[in-house]
């Protein structure tokens, strides 16, 4: 048995996350100790569900201003104390899942403590931010063990830092996410049940490209308005560490000059409960993914395992787990009238909608949370070992 630390900056329902938990609550069925820890304000909620293992909420302050950068200081530094205070020793393994955990677990190594530190690395920012900057630079290269979860970032990880990342997929909820029960009616909770339901998740942002998507969608909604239908564009998610509210002001005067209503033609829903997300799938006729860049795209395989014909946008890590016109609909993520083409296909082609149905729950059968949580599993066992191996090297030198 191993006692793990997996670290989160967040207690939100974001990709990474999710992630975090999921791994967690699998490792701990194969009869490890693990305990998540995480950044939350002060007067947060703590996590968007309740973890089923044990976890610690490291609290901070609301810092005064909108300086960003301060306030990545201060989430390092937050975190930073609380491991130098001693209040989180003894574990065989601290595996950080972000920039800012994984620089807290450096900098507690600059002051002596010894420990492997793992990093995994769900995608690669352009930021240009001097913190930010420094800090996934900083988070890549002091880890001494490094995941990517596809391919495509395990080669950008060599290609522009020289690091070896084992590659482990995410995994997938097939007990929580399902295709909607004969007879069940998942779409009134969200929206009135005679409108095509078009969904997408990951908020209002630029790396999620809905502007582009809301450009579509204006086509989509045009397109079935001229027999009768009324189509609805439904957002779900978006809590974010950073500040996209230029981006979202520019959204929402698009929705206007679209002459669209918001909350009846297009509806933000934020983030969700828990148990509204699993039926916010079943109620979609479409799930679209626009995003110019993603570390894996849970939530377009969460759509396949719901029984939802889904288009993503034409990016490298989509290619490892779809295949176009099989499984998903390929567009690229600048030709708002090619992904338009794509989700009103996915509606009035029934050969097709019943192909990307069928050929996506195959697809999504391929992957567990409990598959993920082995390989893992062997990667701590196989970091032990070498530890144990070099420690074992270290004491023999010293008695030459």
């Amino acid at each position: 048995m191993l006692k793990i630390a997996i670290l989160t900056y967040s207690t939100k329902p974001r990709g990474g996350v999710v992630h975090s938990l999921c791994l967690a609550e699998n490792l701990a069925r194969r009869g490890h100790e693990v305990r998540i820890i995480a950044l939350d304000k002060k007067e947060g909620s703590g996590f968007f569900r309740t973890p089923g293992v044990p976890f610690n909420i490291i609290p901070f302050g609301s810092l005064p201003g909108n300086d960003f950068d301060a306030k990545i200081a201060n989430y390092i530094q937050t975190y930073t104390d609380y491991f130098v205070a001693g209040k989180a020793k003894g574990f065989d393994i601290y595996h950080a899942q972000d920039c800012i955990s994984a620089n807290a677990l450096a900098n507690w190594r600059q002051s002596g403590a010894d420990f492997p530190l793992v990093r995994t690395v769900h995608h690669l920012d352009d930021f240009t931010s001097p913190v930010l900057v420094n800090c996934q630079n900083k988070s890549i290269l002091n880890p001494d063990y490094h995941i990517a979860v596809s391919e495509y970032w395990q080669k950008r990880l060599a290609t522009e830092y020289g690091v070896n990342a084992r590659v482990i997929h995410n995994g997938l909820d097939t007990k929580r996410f399902t295709p909607a029960k004969k007879g069940s009616n998942p779409k009134k909770k969200f929206v009135p049940p005679n409108k095509l339901v078009f969904l997408t998740i990951g908020g209002i942002e630029p790396r999620k490209n809905t502007k582009k998507l809301l450009a579509a969608f204006v086509h989509v909604r045009k397109y079935f308005a001229e027999s009768g239908k009324q189509a609805v564009l439904v957002i779900g998610g978006g809590q974010t560490l950073f500040d996209y509210r230029e981006y979202r002001q520019e959204f929402f005067q698009m929705v206007e000059d679209y002459d669209l209503e918001m909350g009846e033609d297009v509806i933000n829903l934020g983030v969700l409960e828990e148990e509204e997300v699993p039926l916010l799938y079943q109620a979609a006729d479409c799930f679209v993914f626009p995003s110019v860049q993603e570390g894996w795209g849970l939530v377009a395989l969460e759509a396949l395992v719901s029984g939802i014909p889904t288009v993503v946008s034409n990016i490298p890590v989509f290619h490892e787990f779809l295949t176009h016109g099989k499984d998903a609909l390929f567009i690229e993520p600048d030709n708002a009238q090619q992904f338009a083409a794509a989700m009103i296909g996915t509606i009035v082609n029934r050969e097709q909608r019943s192909r990307l149905i069928s050929e996506g729950l195959l697809t999504a059968s391929n992957f567990s949370w409990e598959d993920t949580a082995r390989q893992h599993e062997q990667f701590y066992l196989e970091i032990m070992k070498e530890r144990k191996a070099n420690l074992s090297c270290t004491k023999k030198a010293g008695r030459v």
